[in-house]
């Protein structure tokens, strides 16, 4: 009898300990805010179009819709560092957060847009103007994302990333990624590679499925090119260049402007049709520190000439800081030839 008296107490003690625990943890979870979801529970993101953050700050909840989480993560607040928020972004955030990835079902625009202000209340823009439901990025022209194929939403991101203008950039997709490339119904999360020309790559979501885009991009610009022969050591003037186009699969390979190519001096022999480039050219001085040089000025139609002191070195395009002679007066002037020069607007 003692025996099952002791048993008894032992199963009361473990029932009563296990209690404990359970409590313990319930309270944890609410001191959370319990914010750990059920695993199993997929997430949808939706990225919205645009948002107003105050004064940097801004929460979740403004940026996008969460599906299958606690309301506590909406109201999880962000610093940002500038005006537009990426769908990695976000899910940067959550994953931060504890929230596995391949829980995330992502849809939306490609970006969110987020304006700045000084007030005290978050305001969110209208979304039913700036809504691309499961689609990429706001375009300049008044048609939605979804009348544009995935390869022109991917070229608008692109020429939006580096600062170039959409109709100069060119994108080339082989095999499988050239039939995606022409879908309308692609979802554009973020972007892998895409911060310069040549090899790029977006994050996708595609018939249910997360996939990797790929594609090479070329763009077209103007660079100065010879349409003289231009011996080593020569002064290279206007009439020796001409801006012509130009494919390029680098940003580095722009190479430099039609001024800055002016007035220096060739560092080997350039022949016709030769796209100037940084290493082919040997600056020049056309001033130097304590040299005279007349600065050409004028206002309401009257030309007026200074003649003033430099006071420092600089070739064709630099500026430099020069002293008028007659009156003392120091003026920041742009070499435009031989001690010569205007003043800098």
């Amino acid at each position: 009898m003692r025996q099952m008296n002791n048993t008894a107490m032992a199963k009361s003690l473990l029932a009563a300990t296990l209690m404990a625990l359970a409590t313990h943890l319930l309270s944890t979870s609410l001191a959370r805010g319990d914010e750990a979801a059920p695993a199993s529970e997929p997430v949808i993101v939706t990225l919205r179009a645009q948002a107003t953050a105050v004064q940097g700050r801004v929460t979740l909840g403004d940026l996008c819709t969460l599906e299958g989480l606690p309301e506590a993560f909406a109201g999880r607040t962000i610093t940002l560092t500038d005006g537009v928020v990426s769908m990695s972004d976000i899910v940067r955030h959550l994953t931060e957060a504890g929230v596995r990835e391949d829980r995330l079902h992502v849809q939306g625009p490609i970006a969110c847009k987020v304006t700045f202000i000084a007030g005290e209340q978050i305001e969110i823009g209208d979304e039913s103007a700036g809504e691309w439901s499961d689609l990429a990025a706001p375009q300049s022209n008044e048609d939605t994302a979804a009348d544009m194929a995935l390869s022109q939403r991917l070229r608008d991101d692109l020429a939006s990333r580096l600062g170039l203008p959409i109709d100069t950039i060119d994108l080339s997709f082989r095999g499988s990624d050239a039939a995606l490339a022409a879908r309308r119904d692609v979802v554009v999360f973020g972007s892998q590679r895409a911060d310069d020309l040549g090899s790029v790559s977006w994050f996708i979501r595609v018939d249910g499925k997360d996939e990797t885009i790929r594609a090479d991009a070329e763009a077209t610009v103007t660079r100065p090119t010879v349409v003289r022969p231009i011996a080593r050591g020569q002064t290279i003037r206007p009439e020796d260049l001409e801006l012509r186009p130009s494919r390029i699969r680098r940003l580095a390979e722009r190479g430099i402007s039609l001024d800055e190519a002016v007035g220096q001096r060739a560092a080997r022999n350039l022949d016709v049709g030769t796209a100037l480039e940084p290493g082919q050219l040997q600056p020049t001085l056309l001033v130097k520190r304590g040299q005279r040089l007349t600065i050409v000025t004028g206002h309401g139609g009257i030309s007026i000439s200074l003649i003033a002191q430099s006071q420092g070195d600089a070739t064709f395009g630099q500026s430099v800081r020069a002293r008028v002679d007659s009156t003392g007066e120091m003026l920041s002037v742009r070499i435009v030839g031989p001690q010569l020069g205007t003043v800098d607007q």
